[in-house]
């Protein structure tokens, strides 16, 4: 009896342990979970607010106490001169964050619990995306013929790093922007300038330059402008020339200038195909014998 008895005792106390043991670890989830809505429902519950004439990072502050939301600044702000008055009343952090920086020139970008602020005219790296150039294509002609014109040179006109050139037949291939002013010049054409306005192929038309040759004089080796020229020189027209000999223009430049010489070659012959030498200002004024001036 006694044993019975003993045995009986023994197992109701491991079974009142056992409970208790339950109990325990069941108020202990209770707790945790009841802890964890508490932190929950402190960082979601709304704004509410009311300064005047307060100080940006003050308020910055009472939000962050509100809402456990961190702010991070990028570039050069001082949110401590910056003055907001406003007034909050059960406000989320998006309506809170517009209504406090409505009149500031600031933006903001919200990532996870961290709010980022940088100037208005800023791009942070990391939080937008950078715009990167995309290759335009595009073909550049003559704006008579049609053409295509090889080895037009093209650069951005506020980068002129950025350059491309034509092929043979005037395709380009150049990175650049919407927005951005390309350059296009050729020796012989006047220089255009064109504003991509979308990402469509360029055709772009140059037009030929037209100089008047009477404003610069040639002599064979340089040009120089008219009004610096001290020495002798004549304008020879294309009429004048073909009345002389219409058939070798050389002979006719002869006749109208005798420091233009064409010297004679015998080796030749009446090869047609050969081409003649010819001396412009000889060494001497008054050549010697056997000179070829």
């Amino acid at each position: 009896m006694k044993l019975t008895f003993l045995y009986r005792y023994v197992c109701s106390i491991h079974r009142l342990k056992y409970k208790f043991l339950i109990v325990m670890k069941l108020i202990a989830i209770l707790l945790l979970t009841a802890s964890m809505h508490l932190s929950a429902a402190s960082y979601s519950q709304n704004i509410t607010l009311s300064v005047r004439n307060a100080d940006l990072q003050n308020v910055f502050k009472e939000v962050n106490k509100q809402s456990g939301y961190l702010f991070f600044y990028t570039g050069k702000i001082n949110i401590s001169q910056k003055k907001v008055s406003v007034v909050l009343k059960s406000a989320t952090i998006k309506q809170a964050l517009d209504e406090i920086l409505k009149d500031q020139a600031l933006t903001y970008t919200i990532i996870n619990n961290t709010v980022v602020l940088q100037n208005s005219a800023e791009s942070p790296k990391g939080i937008e995306s950078i715009v990167k150039p995309i290759p335009l294509t595009g073909r550049v002609v003559d704006a008579l013929t049609k053409n295509g014109i090889g080895g037009v040179n093209i650069y951005q006109k506020d980068n002129k790093t950025n350059r491309s050139i034509t092929s043979s037949n005037g395709d380009f291939k150049i990175n650049a922007n919407v927005g951005d002013t390309l350059l296009f010049s050729f020796i012989g054409y006047k220089i255009k300038e064109v504003k991509i306005t979308d990402t469509k192929p360029l055709n772009v038309a140059l037009e030929t330059e037209v100089k008047d040759m009477s404003d610069v004089v040639i002599t064979g080796y340089q040009t120089i402008k008219k009004e610096s020229y001290t020495g002798t020189a004549i304008t020879i027209k294309g009429d004048d020339l073909k009345k002389l000999n219409s058939q070798n223009l050389l002979k006719s430049i002869q006749s109208f200038d005798p420091s233009f010489k064409i010297l004679d070659n015998n080796l030749v012959g009446a090869d047609p195909n050969a081409l003649p030498k010819i001396n412009v200002r000889g060494a001497t004024a008054l050549p010697s014998i056997g000179d070829n001036v």
